[in-house]
């Protein structure tokens, strides 16, 4: 039993007894009983298994939960349930929701969080006066959620997360001596893999001397790691100190 059929339930008990001229409970205790009841169940103590407070209405676009005032300014601090997606909650700072666009409580910079099961980011809107809809937020930090993908970054901003990227790898040197066949150069990814990746797609942008053909010629990966990888290519049989050279996109996974 949720805190409001509790509350309803003391409440029509206390009624009934006003009613019984022997056992009178005034107005002021029906009132009290109810804040008791109200104040017991949000301390978490008892019932937690319940919601405070719960609503079946599904919102139109969204719905306001609650506000509060977060600075002297003027500026209020919302949450929302949202539509967006399959469902979404959001936290504003200076942003009210009219019905059909976002507006600010006063002349200072818009700020909005918003999660569900598709993405969580940031929203930001720039000081100035008007209205603005979904779309029209200044700046965004957003991430996609997978339900496959673990995604982390450590206490030093590095990323680790398994999907695909593209790096840049260029090497322009002169053909080694005898002995030395090929050419190479390292590259570093953009973030850590959670393992060594094992698929590495080369696509060359230009090359001179390099053996091979379009689009990979002999572009080959060397001693990978989660972190970096080395690339090799195979010169042409072209005289010790001429130039080689090869510009290349690779797609590792």
């Amino acid at each position: 039993m949720s805190w409001f059929e509790r509350a309803g339930a003391e409440i029509l008990r206390l009624i009934s007894r006003s009613s019984d001229p022997g056992g009178a409970a005034s107005e002021l205790q029906v009132f009290a009983k109810a804040a008791e009841l109200y104040a017991q169940n949000a301390s978490g103590d008892v019932y937690q298994y319940t919601p405070h407070l719960s609503s079946d209405v599904v919102p139109t676009t969204r719905t306001l939960l609650w506000q509060h005032a977060c600075d002297s300014g003027g500026g209020v601090l919302r949450m929302y349930a949202s539509t967006a997606g399959n469902g979404a909650f959001e936290i504003t700072i200076n942003a009210s929701w009219n019905g059909s666009a976002w507006t600010r409580d006063v002349l200072a910079k818009a700020v909005k969080f918003a999660f569900g099961d598709a993405d969580a980011g940031w929203h930001v809107k720039q000081s100035g006066v008007g209205t603005w809809n979904d779309a029209s937020w200044d700046g965004k930090v957003e991430h996609a959620l997978s339900d496959a993908n673990n995604i982390v970054q450590d206490v030093a901003g590095a990323w680790t997360a398994p999907s695909e990227i593209d790096a840049y790898i260029t090497q322009q040197c002169p053909k080694p001596s005898a002995g030395h066949a090929d050419i190479g150069a390292g590259v570093s990814f953009k973030k850590d893999f959670p393992a060594t990746p094992t698929s590495f797609t080369f696509t060359s942008h230009d090359q001179s001397n390099i053996t091979g053909i379009a689009p990979a010629y002999s572009l080959s990966s060397f001693q990978p790691q989660p972190y970096g990888m080395g690339v090799r290519a195979t010169p042409t049989a072209v005289a010790a100190g001429t130039t080689c050279y090869f510009y290349a996109r690779i797609q590792v996974s």
